[in-house]
């Protein structure tokens, strides 16, 4: 109190004081009032021996307690605490931060203390969960909620999750959770937890109803697809069978013919006709391959194979095409091959 320093001495009436000290540094100013409303708002709380009152005295908190004295007069003892002032000034601040992150998640948030009572939560935790507004409260107990849910039939009769006392009980453990379930509106709900350091836990509730509708989704999509491969391998069997009967009739017929006395130019157009039938059924066969690699049931066959007869016989199917179109074919097959491979028939 520098300014009004020299205004402090034994005798001084506090009235005059205080009006010429506000004349001075303009403190009324600050907070709005005239000269003389601010002197007999400071002259009340005096006489109404006003105690813990916090006021900013040039820069300064600063903290005022009145008591009285036997003779009707009273003493005033002004503490500095702009120390704590600004300590509390910050903790607010981070408060406000706090709640607004909170707020800002997507997820409900809340969290029990090591006695479970109620510490903090978001409102998204209260719409995710249906609870009111009026049950948050810090202290709430974790019991009060579990309550609200039997009454409000947010779990089967039947359900663990039924009984308080084991609801509790479990609370208590303070251990790691996370599991999905339906509530009774159809919406599916995502909670994930665990303890926090000095006792406690922490839960957080994701609305998953969306995500499970594009996972049923999906389900169903994948079970179409996995029918209509079924159809689908259904269909080329029986095609395969449809083809290979009447295929079987003409190399039937083929060899029967080749038993015939035929010249020749015949007998390779018989034989051409029969590798021909032959190629044609194992096309079919392929298709049926191709059927069971799709149901994971194709075997890989390992036996001999004459590669001379393969290299003719993929010749002489193709020679009638190209001898029309003027084209000679001529097969080779080098002599330090071996005559006889290991592999599968195609």
């Amino acid at each position: 109190y520098s300014a009004v320093s020299e205004l402090l001495f034994p005798g001084r009436n506090y009235e005059e004081i205080l009006r010429e000290g506000c004349q001075r540094t303009n403190a009324h100013e600050k907070t709005g009032e005239t000269i003389d409303e601010w002197v007999k708002e400071r002259l009340l709380r005096l006489r109404a021996r006003d105690q813990g009152a916090v006021h900013d005295v040039n820069g300064r908190w600063l903290m005022d307690n009145n008591y009285p004295l036997a003779d009707g007069g009273a003493v005033t003892i002004r503490t500095d605490v702009t120390d704590l002032k600004l300590a509390e000034t910050d903790l607010e601040e981070q408060t406000r931060m706090l709640h607004a992150v909170m707020g800002s998640m997507a997820q409900g948030i809340v969290a029990f203390s090591d006695d479970l009572k109620l510490q903090v939560w978001n409102d998204h935790f209260l719409e995710i969960r249906g609870y009111p507004k009026e049950l948050a409260r810090v202290g709430t107990d974790f019991e009060d909620f579990m309550k609200y849910d039997v009454e409000h039939h947010e779990f089967d009769k039947g359900s663990p999750e039924y009984d308080v006392s084991k609801q509790i009980a479990r609370a208590r453990l303070f251990e790691p959770h996370a599991f999905e379930r339906q509530r009774p509106d159809g919406n599916y709900i995502e909670v994930r937890g665990g303890p926090i350091p000095g006792g406690g836990f922490v839960s957080t509730y994701t609305d998953i109803t969306e995500r499970k509708a594009a996972e049923q989704e999906l389900r169903r999509a994948l079970d179409a697809a996995e029918a209509a491969s079924d159809a689908k391998a259904n269909f080329l069997a029986s095609m395969s069978h449809e083809i290979r009967t009447p295929m079987n009739g003409v190399l039937g017929m083929a060899d029967l013919l080749s038993q015939t006395t035929l010249d020749d130019d015949q007998t390779q157009i018989l034989d051409t006709i029969r590798d021909s039938g032959n190629s044609l059924l194992t096309i079919i066969n392929d298709i049926l391959d191709f059927s069971k690699i799709e149901a994971g049931k194709l075997t890989i066959e390992s036996i001999p194979l004459a590669l001379e007869d393969i290299i003719e016989g993929a010749s002489a199917t193709i020679a009638p095409g190209a001898d029309r179109k003027g084209v000679r074919i001529v097969s080779y097959v080098d002599p330090d091959l071996p005559a006889t491979l290991l592999g599968d028939p195609v």
